[in-house]
């Protein structure tokens, strides 16, 4: 890799080919070319086929989510040497948010999944929320009927069977209701409080405390 000087940009070329104009023993003029392998050249030559060699430093470690690499480049004339180096810089306060938005999305998606309640894990996806709504709404009609429903068998996360008068089952599904409304709420005052920083050290403040 080398910089084009006149073109101010970089090339990637190994062979150079020269156009030049020379004289026979006759003092004819003719056309030819010299090749030059870039590589083997040193910086003045370099300079004088209108290219600096290229020095690219490598990029620093970073593991902080709120920083990113930002490239540098100059092109020192003394030197004929076209530096790149790179610095950690904090990204932008958008995309700041943006991270921390999408942590807390990742937080909320996680805790709406399951429910401990009584001492077990209980799915509650989607699909598992219509399955207790529903089971809630067969408990309910069949009470309004005078129907007896008697035990109420339902499976954990880790696939135990566990059994459920019809008022312990309810009490289960307005906790499931409950648990729900109270990740949602605090996801969107979380969110609101991203929305509202003014800084980046304020966006990594805000964090997820059950």
């Amino acid at each position: 890799m080398f910089y084009d000087i006149n073109k101010n940009e970089l090339v990637s070329l190994e062979i150079y080919y020269k156009d030049v104009e020379f004289s026979d023993e006759n003092g004819e003029k003719h056309q030819g070319v010299d090749t030059y392998f870039l590589d083997n050249c040193d910086d003045e030559t370099l300079r004088s086929l209108g290219f600096a060699r290229v020095v690219e430093q490598e990029a620093p470690a970073n593991d902080d989510i709120y920083k990113e690499p930002s490239i540098l480049k100059s092109y020192d004339e003394a030197k004929n040497i076209y530096n790149i180096s790179y610095e950690i810089a904090d990204v932008s306060l958008e995309d700041a948010k943006e991270i921390k938005l999408d942590e807390l999305s990742s937080i909320k998606a996680t805790k709406l999944l399951t429910l401990n309640y009584g001492g077990n894990e209980y799915q509650i996806d989607s699909d598992s929320k219509i399955n207790i709504s529903g089971k809630v709404s067969q408990i309910l009609l069949a009470t309004s009927s005078g129907q007896d429903t008697g035990a109420i068998n339902w499976i954990t996360k880790d696939n135990k069977v566990v059994s459920f008068s019809k008022e312990e089952f309810m009490a289960f599904g307005v906790a499931v209701a409950a648990h729900t409304e109270m990740i949602l709420f605090k996801h969107d005052q979380l969110r609101t409080a991203v929305n509202n920083a003014t800084s980046i050290d304020e966006i990594k403040g805000i964090e997820w405390v059950d």
